[in-house]
C-alpha cells in the first residue's frame, strides 16, 4: 500500500491508516477497531477530559467489503498516513452506501454548538401600521440585557433581540419567547394596542420615510460575506428602498479558531442544502424573493473575529411564525451545519449548489419540493432521528412538501397565541414545554396537528 506522510491537521472527509488494533476507544461503548483504514466524519473534544477525539469509519483489513461505524478514536491511534486519492474514492463509495442505510447513526445530533440567534420582527400599532423600532427601543449601544438573558434594540425600521447561545434548542426557543415578549412589552408602553408581525417584507409609507432620521433609514446590517458570491445589493441607500425586511439569523459557537475558512464552507453549504431548502418549501405563499434581492442570499454568513462563532444569515423571519416551527427550522439547519461540517453532504444529498440556489433565491416553492422529493429516504431519516420515529419522520416530511399554510393559521394576529406573549394567555413553561412548543409534539403525541397526509 502506498502511503503518503500527513503534512497537516488529521481533517474530517479524509481517510487514514489505523496501524493497530485499538481496544476500549469509544466513549459511548468498548469498541475494539481492528487495523484497517478509517474514514474521518468529525473532530471533537471530550468536555471532562478535554481531548481531543476522531469520531468516523472503518474498514477493517479482513472485511474488505464491510463498513463499520465506530466512535473517538483518539489521534494517537491514527498513524501519520494518509491514504492515496485513488484509494479515498474506492472507500467513499462504501461509505456512500453505507450511510443510505445508516444514517441515524452517523449525522450526529447537535455537536455541542452553543446556539444563538439575533431575529428581527416588525411592530404594527392599533390601526395596524408600522410603528418604528427606535419609537420604544434603544440603540444597540445602549441596550440592556434582561433578566432572561435577550437584549432588544432598534435595527432601522424593525426591532432586533439577542439571545444567549446555549446548546440545548428547548431553552432557546424560551429566548425566543423572552425576546418576542420583551418587544411587545416595551412597544405596547408606546401603544396599548401594538402587535407583533412575522412578516418579513414591510413597505415602509413615504411620509414615515422621509421624516426619519438619516440613522434610522440605514441599512442596519454591516455588509455579509458568502461562500458561492460577491453580492452588491442593487441600492446601498436606505432611503432609496420603500421597503424592509426580517431575518432571523442563527449563531453556532464552538472553540475559539474552530471556524476555519474549510469549516465555514462545508457548514453553510450544508445549512443551504439542508434548513434553506426545507424553509422555502414549508414557508410556500410566505416569503418574498425581494427579500433576497438585498439580503439572505444561499451562502451568507459572519464569523467572529476570534472565528469562535459562525453567523448563518439566509433564515427569514417568518421562522417565528410559532414556536414549534421555529423548532424545526433551528433544528434542520443545524443539522445541514453539522452534515456539512462532518464533509458528508455530498455523500447524502442528491441537489447541485447552481439548482438549490436559484430556489432559495426565487423561493421557488415547487423547486424545493423537487429537491426534498428527491431526497426523500434521507429527510425521513433525519426527520425521524430527531422526531421520535419513522412516522413522526414522514409526517415531517409531508408537513415540509405541503407548506404551513395548508395546516396552520399563520395570520400574526395569532403570535401571542402561538408564543403566550399576553397576560390573557397561559403562561409560558420552561423548556418550550406548552403545547406545540417542540416539533416533537407537532407531528406526534396526542395534541399533534392535523397535517394532510398527503401533499395537497
Amino acid at each position: 500500500m502506498v502511503k503518503e506522510v500527513v503534512k497537516e491537521p488529521i481533517e474530517v472527509g479524509q481517510t487514514y491508516v489505523v496501524g493497530r488494533e485499538v481496544g476500549n476507544s469509544s466513549i459511548y461503548g468498548a469498541n475494539s477497531i481492528p487495523p484497517g483504514t478509517f474514514f474521518v466524519t468529525a473532530i471533537s473534544k471530550d468536555s471532562f477530559s478535554h481531548r481531543e477525539y476522531i469520531s468516523g469509519m472503518s474498514l477493517p483489513k479482513k472485511e474488505k467489503n464491510l463498513v463499520k461505524i465506530y466512535a473517538n478514536l483518539c489521534k494517537k491511534d491514527l498513524e501519520e498516513f494518509k491514504l492515496p486519492i485513488r484509494k479515498q474514492i474506492t472507500i467513499k463509495k462504501l461509505i456512500k452506501e453505507y450511510l443510505a442505510n445508516n444514517l441515524y447513526s452517523v449525522l450526529r445530533h447537535g455537536n455541542g454548538y452553543c446556539v444563538g440567534s439575533d431575529p428581527e420582527v416588525f411592530v404594527l400599532d392599533g390601526k395596524g401600521n408600522l410603528l418604528p423600532a427606535w419609537k420604544f427601543l434603544p440603540a444597540k449601544n445602549k441596550a440592556k440585557t434582561t433578566t432572561d438573558g435577550v437584549m432588544s434594540h432598534w435595527d432601522g425600521f424593525q426591532a432586533e433581540f439577542c439571545t444567549k447561545p446555549l446548546t440545548c434548542l428547548g431553552y432557546h426557543v424560551d429566548q425566543l419567547h423572552y425576546g418576542l415578549k420583551d418587544i411587545l412589552t416595551k412597544a405596547q408602553l408606546v401603544d396599548p394596542k401594538a402587535s407583533l408581525t412575522w412578516e418579513t417584507i414591510v413597505k415602509i409609507p413615504k411620509p414615515l420615510m422621509d421624516s426619519a432620521e438619516d440613522i434610522h433609514c440605514q441599512l442596519g446590517c454591516a455588509p455579509s460575506q458568502n461562500i458561492y458570491e460577491e453580492f452588491i445589493p442593487p441600492v446601498s441607500e436606505g432611503r432609496d428602498i420603500p421597503i424592509r425586511f426580517a431575518g432571523c439569523h442563527i449563531h453556532f459557537g464552538y472553540e475559539k479558531n474552530h471556524w476555519t475558512d474549510t469549516n465555514i464552507q462545508r457548514a453553510v453549504r450544508g445549512a443551504d442544502h439542508i434548513g434553506a431548502v426545507i424553509a422555502t418549501a414549508l414557508f410556500n405563499k410566505m416569503e418574498h424573493p425581494e427579500r433576497r434581492m438585498f439580503y439572505g442570499r444561499p451562502g451568507e454568513y459572519r464569523v467572529a473575529d476570534n472565528r469562535d462563532r459562525l453567523e448563518y444569515r439566509v433564515i427569514s423571519s417568518a421562522a417565528l411564525v410559532h414556536p414549534g416551527v421555529s423548532h424545526l427550522i433551528f433544528d434542520m439547519v443545524r443539522q445541514g451545519i453539522r452534515a456539512g461540517e462532518q464533509n458528508l453532504l455530498d455523500s447524502i444529498w442528491s441537489a447541485k449548489d447552481v439548482e438549490m440556489r436559484e430556489v432559495i433565491i426565487n423561493c421557488d416553492v415547487k423547486g424545493a419540493r423537487k429537491i426534498l422529493n428527491r431526497n426523500r429516504k434521507v429527510l425521513v431519516d433525519i426527520f425521524a432521528q430527531h422526531y421520535g420515529g419513522t412516522i413522526a419522520g414522514q409526517r415531517t416530511l409531508t408537513a415540509v412538501l405541503n407548506g404551513l399554510t395548508e395546516f396552520l393559521d399563520v395570520a400574526a394576529s395569532n403570535m401571542p397565541l402561538y408564543w403566550r406573549l399576553n397576560e390573557s394567555t397561559p403562561p409560558w413553561i420552561c423548556h418550550s414545554e406548552v403545547p406545540h412548543g417542540h416539533w416533537t409534539y407537532i407531528v406526534g403525541g396526542r395534541d399533534r396537528w392535523n397535517i394532510p397526509p398527503t401533499v395537497v
